[in-house]
């Protein structure tokens, strides 16, 4: 008896812990939406940046922790507890639907099925080789004439996160000068 809860309890580590990653959603407007996962045992964060596709800019947020039962989480956003988010684990994808959620925040339009893109999530790097490059587009073809150095810390935002290759980064030096450009994932370790 004692193995078999052992091996329910492993199972359900393993599969909470394989929902950790980022997602994103692109509409037929070109609108899109990036979810940023964090799964610990029941315990489920998710970070969301969606953004309209539109001239004037418009994006909004939902930040929120809610619990998991199974394949299926259900979350509440922390500043404002009417707005709810399903979240159904597929393979990788992610069938999503949001729910009370006001205009200016997350409307259901962003609700459906996100792929994964990543099991990497935004957050605080450093860069791991003694160079690391920026690169002008998410492809090893042209290199930017500057570099990161061994050992820089970098933050991942989560609209930057672009594939499970390539993220784009702004790093702001020691003098204020701001470097941009595409680096690859594999150059970053936490």
């Amino acid at each position: 008896m004692k193995v078999l809860i052992s091996i329910f309890f492993i199972f359900l580590y393993v599969s909470v812990i394989g929902q950790t990653g980022t997602y994103r959603l692109v509409t037929t407007t070109g609108a899109s939406s990036t979810m940023v996962i964090r799964s610990m045992q029941s315990t489920v964060v998710a970070d969301v940046f969606a953004w309209w596709n539109i001239p004037s800019g418009t994006h909004g947020t939902f930040s929120g922790k809610g619990t998991c039962t199974g394949n299926s989480c259900f979350l509440k956003e922390k500043d404002d507890q009417g707005c709810t988010l399903k979240l159904t684990f597929v393979g990788k994808q992610l069938k999503v639907q949001f729910s009370g959620c006001n205009r200016q925040n997350i409307p259901e339009d962003f609700s459906g099925s996100y792929n994964q893109l990543t099991l990497r999530t935004h957050g605080t790097y450093r860069t791991r080789p003694a160079k690391t490059y920026f690169y002008k587009y998410p492809r090893l073809t042209k290199t930017r004439k500057n570099y990161l150095r061994k050992g820089t810390t970098v933050q991942v935002n989560i609209e930057n996160i672009v594939d499970d290759r390539w993220v784009y980064i702004n790093c702001r030096d020691n003098l204020g000068k701001v470097s941009s450009g595409y680096i690859l994932w594999s150059s970053l370790g936490q």
